[in-house]
């Protein structure tokens, strides 16, 4: 296992690479888009351990972060819209084809990782596409958040103002893109 940087085009992207038990040449290659916001921090040990299975049964696993989330450069909020996340994906698929040598590989994306995920598939490069409990029209998504903070808030004692500068919104600690 190992954590690395790979270049994205507004600075590094992190990703984990876990390579088959077997070994880099014997595996059959996923990637793992991982959902956004809050929902990244609630299912990242299931990720972690889902990576950590599939290696033990010949597959190489790489998991990464969006820019501007987990371990990746820029800052939370910094991603403009979901082709961001896209691009992202697409690097990370290019990386982990890299590292195992090969030109296809299996996907799986989580939530509103679906959305880059099935955005993978168009390419050409996917072999086999997982979408676990996709959201994959965003604005549904969005509603939901913010559905969801509006509840947040009305639990807190005192009244919570969140600022609104007209061109971030926070949604549940997080700023998604639009």
């Amino acid at each position: 296992m190992s954590g690395r940087f790979f270049e994205g085009e507004s600075g590094a992207l992190f990703g984990f690479f876990q390579p088959a038990t077997g070994g880099v040449e014997d595996s059959n290659p996923i990637l793992i888009c991982p959902p956004v916001g809050h929902e990244y921090f609630r299912t990242h040990w299931c990720l972690r351990r889902t990576a950590t299975v599939l290696s033990r049964k010949s597959n190489s696993v790489f998991r990464f972060d969006y820019r501007g989330s987990g371990d990746s450069a820029g800052k939370p909020g910094s991603v403009q819209t979901i082709e961001d996340w896209m691009f992202d994906a697409h690097l990370a698929a290019e990386e982990l084809a890299d590292l195992c040598g090969v030109k296809k590989l299996d996907v799986i994306g989580l939530r509103t990782g679906g959305i880059p995920a099935a955005a993978l598939a168009g390419t050409g490069r996917v072999r086999r596409l997982i979408l676990w409990e996709p959201q994959i029209d965003a604005g549904t998504f969005v509603k939901q958040w913010r559905r969801m903070h509006r509840t947040m808030l009305d639990l807190w004692v005192t009244r919570i103002q969140t600022p609104d500068n007209g061109e971030t919104e926070e949604l549940l600690g997080t700023m998604p893109a639009a």
